[in-house]
């Protein structure tokens, strides 16, 4: 009988406060190696899941989760991230704080997009690093990242891809 009442509170609670009951889902689980190879070509050698804890005062948030997977592309180490946040934020308008940080860093260019009806924000600086930060208003912002990209086009093809199979798992939990 506890446990029926135990299990009736956690669904009431999780149905009262959905974003908990997403925030349970964590970078990895939203994108997951097989995604990572299908869409890169890349060959994932090590998949690494972070606390967004551990980044206080670097990360708009630290709620949250980031998912780091390493492997060899084109004969080179590269990386591509996930980290998934939940407020509270640090920053209201993050894709102008974003802007912002594009404007202080030589060679790096941005482009303010929607994908998938959402704001979202294209950070770059080519050959080096590419992330697509896209905000679902105060509920969750997702943050999609590669380092290494050669070409900027295909870096963007690549994030949007990515974003697509996150979001849909993301809004199917």
């Amino acid at each position: 009988m506890q446990k029926a009442g135990y299990l009736f509170w956690t669904i009431m609670c999780l149905l009262a406060f959905p974003a908990l009951a997403r925030a349970e889902q964590t970078a990895c689980d939203l994108l997951t190696k097989a995604d990572v190879e299908a869409i890169t070509g890349m060959q994932v050698t090590a998949t690494k899941l972070e606390s967004l804890g551990l980044c206080a005062g670097f990360c708009i948030s630290t709620t949250g989760t980031r998912c780091v997977y390493t492997g060899m592309l084109a004969g080179s180490l590269h990386d591509v991230y996930l980290a998934v946040e939940f407020p509270p934020y640090a920053v209201r308008d993050i894709i102008g704080f974003d802007e912002d940080t594009a404007k202080q860093t030589q060679g790096v260019h941005t482009a303010r997009m929607r994908v998938l009806g959402l704001p979202a924000l294209w950070f770059i600086s080519p050959k080096f690093y590419a992330f697509l930060h896209i905000v679902d208003g105060g509920d969750v912002h997702f943050l999609i990242g590669q380092d290494g990209i050669p070409d900027d086009d295909v870096a963007l093809h690549q994030a949007l891809s990515m974003a697509d199979r996150v979001y849909g798992r993301y809004k199917a939990h």
